[in-house]
């Protein structure tokens, strides 16, 4: 019984970490939405993503960005941001 109830309490630890992660991209995803793109789908203006005093380059390519966070938070840009299936 114990060795259940420890890996339950791993696991739910495990689903809060990810969850996190999850409500962590979609809001810098969100606020990604702001900030404008020039002919060559780059940034206009520096982004200051609001995690880890992390700002993003004016310039950066959106795919550059859009790998980063699939990186950084475990999540696909498409399937779960942009709710492509």
């Amino acid at each position: 019984m114990e060795i259940v109830a420890d890996y339950f309490l791993i696991s739910n630890r495990n689903l809060e970490t990810l969850n996190l992660k999850f409500c962590l991209a979609e809001m810098i995803w969100k606020k990604l939405g702001d900030v404008p793109t020039d002919d060559n789908d780059c940034i206009d203006r520096s982004f200051d993503t609001g995690y880890k005093k992390c700002t993003i380059p004016k310039g950066t390519h959106r795919e550059d960005i859009w790998k980063w966070i699939e990186e950084e938070f475990e999540v696909s840009v498409a399937e779960d941001l942009m709710k492509l299936d």
